[in-house]
């Protein structure tokens, strides 16, 4: 074995140093590296939280243009005016719910049906669906009652139209009863 001396062991120790050294300035510029990143990274998740507030905005608008508005026109369609077809809507909604395919569901989240007679004359069930007929057959079905004082008949008006008489909404022709006449007539005033 040989022995170290203590030249050698200066000169190691020097070089321990100008390794050291290295390692330190490294240090420091990764740490600098890792502030400019951190604050990169900050500047992104703000532009990320922005951009995902305008989606939200725009989903919103879509939403609005594309359930909520096409909905309220066809309620507006079978009501008087644009007040009766909010308060329908609200009616609906309060006691169901509206599914995928525009479904009406009830609030658990099962579909409402309603019994009709299909080409064959057979009775079967089928969903409802929120359009004219199935808002119409909630109400003549006696599933929500309520909106029979808020749906619509013909919307004429004028001297001799049907228009609105403010109740049922007549979909269905009502049989007519024939009268029989009196056998004398009941006579008021003059002869």
């Amino acid at each position: 074995m040989s022995e170290v001396t203590i030249e050698q062991l200066q000169e190691e120790n020097t070089a321990l140093k100008a390794e050291l050294d290295k390692v330190k300035a490294k240090n420091v510029e990764l740490l600098a590296e890792k502030k400019k990143v951190s604050g990169i990274s900050s500047e992104a998740q703000e532009k990320i939280d922005a951009l995902e507030g305008e989606k939200a905005e725009l989903q919103q608008q879509i939403h609005h243009h594309t359930v909520v508005m096409p909905r309220q026109k066809l309620m507006e369609s079978i009501t008087p005016n644009e007040h009766l077809a909010g308060s329908a809507i609200r009616e609906i909604l309060h006691h169901f719910d509206i599914g995928e395919g525009d479904k009406i569901l009830k609030k658990d989240g099962t579909p409402v049906y309603v019994e009709r007679q299909d080409k064959y004359g057979d009775m079967t069930y089928q969903e409802v669906q929120f359009d004219e007929e199935g808002i119409v057959a909630l109400y003549e079905d006696g599933i929500l009652p309520a909106l029979g004082s808020m749906l619509s008949g013909s919307k004429a008006s004028g001297g001799n139209a049907p228009g609105n008489t403010g109740g049922e909404f007549p979909t269905k022709a009502k049989e007519e009863k024939p009268t029989a006449k009196p056998a004398e007539a009941p006579t008021f005033g003059m002869r």
